[in-house]
């Protein structure tokens, strides 16, 4: 993150991202799931790592994250960042995946906070939908997001609206 020259605030919205992944990670596991925790761990703790670069260059974070990470050995965590802003039907379709959860739980937080989907969807909008393609763009993600909220949801013991409290409670 250092090497990166990621921005402070950008470093401390990882951080929340990388506790809500590993939070549902281990009750997914409690549930029977298989997932490696350390992969979720790292790829939500990284998958902002080009988004301090991003926002000059106006590359896609997503990917340049993919390919930094790939280059410096670490090709698995690479292709679970480039997930982390929108997932491919074909994952979605298939097991609970790392992708999903990191998908996800990046978009549980607002800055440093835990909020719902639609919290963090307005928000979205706000920044971004500029235009109408990108208002289409980010009302598809929401729908996906939901779609996955639902999918981790059914596997575990309480509700996506308890999500901020229990995290707290850590």
């Amino acid at each position: 993150m250092k090497r990166q020259g990621m921005l402070p605030n950008i470093v401390r919205h990882s951080f929340v991202v990388e506790k809500v992944a590993v939070f549902l990670a281990r009750a997914l596991t409690k549930s029977g799931q298989f997932l490696n925790l350390s992969e979720i761990s790292a790829a939500a703790l990284l998958h902002d790592i080009t988004k301090t670069r991003s926002i000059k260059t106006h590359e896609n974070h997503a990917l340049t994250g993919e390919a930094l990470l790939k280059r410096v050995g670490y090709p698995r965590i690479g292709e679970i960042v480039r997930y982390h802003i929108e997932i491919p039907a074909r994952i979605i379709k298939g097991p609970i995946s790392p992708e999903e959860i990191v998908n996800y739980a990046d978009k549980r937080v607002l800055h440093e906070d835990i909020v719902t989907l639609k919290e963090r969807f307005q928000d979205l909008i706000n920044r971004y939908g500029v235009t109408q393609v990108a208002c289409f763009r980010l009302k598809k993600l929401e729908k996906q997001s939901y779609q996955i909220e639902r999918k981790i949801f059914t596997e575990i013991d309480f509700s996506p609206e308890t999500l901020p409290t229990l995290i707290e409670k850590k």
